[in-house]
């Protein structure tokens, strides 16, 4: 499955601290150009949590990939803007708050 970095905020966590955390320990990447893209929700008739949904610009590579135990594998990839879109459109990336990210982006800064 190819999706955004996603995790879940913690008691008492800004969703920005969370999104912050989650790029560095899933990938081991870090930014310091953060843009709030909006809440998602992510299936209304069976959840009730709302999705932060931010972009991180001009990420760098600061650590090695530090997972969780429940975070299974991850095979961290940098996908241009452009190819994610044509990913969302063809169903290769199939998450709604991933498309909902990737498509968001794509908007607000006209690509």
């Amino acid at each position: 499955m190819t999706e955004c970095t996603a995790g879940m905020v913690d008691k008492g966590e800004e969703p920005l601290t969370t999104a912050k955390r989650e790029l560095l320990e899933e990938t081991g990447y870090c930014s310091d150009d953060w843009t709030y893209l909006g809440p998602s929700l992510e299936s209304t008739s069976k959840l009730t949590n709302t999705m932060h949904l931010f972009l991180a610009k001009d990420c760098r590579k600061v650590a090695a990939q530090r997972l969780e135990e429940d975070d299974g594998y991850i095979d961290a990839m940098m996908i241009p803007l452009t190819e994610a879109i044509d990913l969302v459109m063809s169903g290769l990336i199939k998450p709604n708050s991933s498309a909902h990210a990737i498509l968001k982006a794509a908007r607000m800064f006209g690509v």
